[in-house]
Formats: structure tokens, sequence, C-alpha cells
């Protein structure tokens, strides 16, 4: 995209592009689950920002659990790089706290704990693998652990009586996992929380 000055009509355009909001039907009609108009409100939203002059801050936060990043990760670098194109700062937050508990998103069973000297070897490579698509000169990386370590149990606690239990142990796959008479621990549930 070459030093061009784009319009704020042009980089909403550009930035739009390719996206889905959970409030849109797809191919088969099927429904997000959250209503209203995401698209129009995030248009709206970026459109404001976009023409104060001021640069976009944007980033993606990835938890480094395996060696190599993987296809579900590339889309939204290279949206990331249509930012950095555009003179917006991009941030790669790599999850080293986070990654020691595990995301029980999806996990049929526990996940596998990582001590933090592992998650600081498979956080190298990733953003070795992030900057094959992003520009590292423009590149922040930050680590959640920044401020996650920092928390004090108090800290957690204030945290966490803002969640009903209720709706963290809600998830599907929590659910399943509970049915099956399989544990749930407790640090599972705190994953939510950062």
């Amino acid at each position: 995209m070459s030093g061009k000055r784009f319009t704020v009509d042009e980089q909403v355009a550009i930035l739009m592009r390719g996206t889905r909001f959970a409030d849109e039907t797809d191919e088969w009609g099927a429904v997000g689950e959250v209503t209203g108009s995401l698209r129009r409100q995030m248009e709206v939203e970026l459109r404001e920002r976009l023409a104060a002059g001021r640069p976009l801050r944007v980033y993606l936060g990835v938890d480094p659990t395996g060696s190599n990043l993987h296809v579900g990760h590339f889309v939204p670098l290279q949206k990331l790089r249509k930012f950095q194109e555009l003179g917006h700062q991009v941030v790669f937050l790599i999850g080293d706290y986070t990654a020691t508990i595990g995301d029980p998103s999806g996990q049929s069973s526990e996940r596998r704990r990582f001590k933090h000297e592992e998650v600081l070897e498979l956080a190298r490579t990733y953003t070795d693998q992030a900057f094959r698509v992003l520009d590292p000169q423009r590149t922040e990386v930050r680590y959640n652990g920044e401020w996650l370590a920092k928390l004090s149990f108090a800290d957690l606690i204030e945290l966490a009586s803002i969640f009903p239990m209720k709706q963290i142990i809600a998830r599907r796959d929590f659910q399943s996992r509970m049915e099956r008479g399989e544990s749930l621990r407790f640090h599972e549930a705190l994953y939510a929380l950062m």
C-alpha cells in the first residue's frame, strides 16, 4: 500500500473487507448469537476514530501452547498487516500468563499446564512466525504477564466477584465434562476472568 494517504472512507472499506459479524447471516441463512447491527456500529466507531486523525491501536492475543501458529491465526495476522500498512499501531499480545493456565474453551478434558519457561520458548516461535506476515519494526510485542502477574489475591477476589459462577459453568464445554463425570478445575474457571 506504498506510502499513499488513504481517505477515511477508503480505510474503512479496506479494513472492513472480508469481515463477518455474529449478527449477520451466513450462506445458509443461520444467524449468529448476538443481535443488532455490529457491522454498522463497528463502521461508525472506526470512521469516528479515523476522522480524529490518530492512529488506531489494534491487537491480536495468542496463548503459545504449541510450536506453531495455525491457519486460524493467519487471517487476523493478514488483517493486522493491513492496519500497519494504513499507519496504525499493531500489538502482538503473547498470553504468557494465560498459557500457563490453559484456555479451556472447546476442550473436552483438562488442558496440559505449561511451565512459564516453556511458554516463553513457544512465544519466540510464535513471534518469529508472526513476523513473516507483520512488519517487526511496526509491531509492539507485549506479554499479558506484565499486568496479570501483579494481581494480588485480593485483586483476584475482587475481579471474581463480578462474574456469576453460574455463567462460568454454563459454558457448553464445561457442562459436557461435568455430565460425563469428568473434573473441572478451579483454575480453568478463573481463565475467563483474565
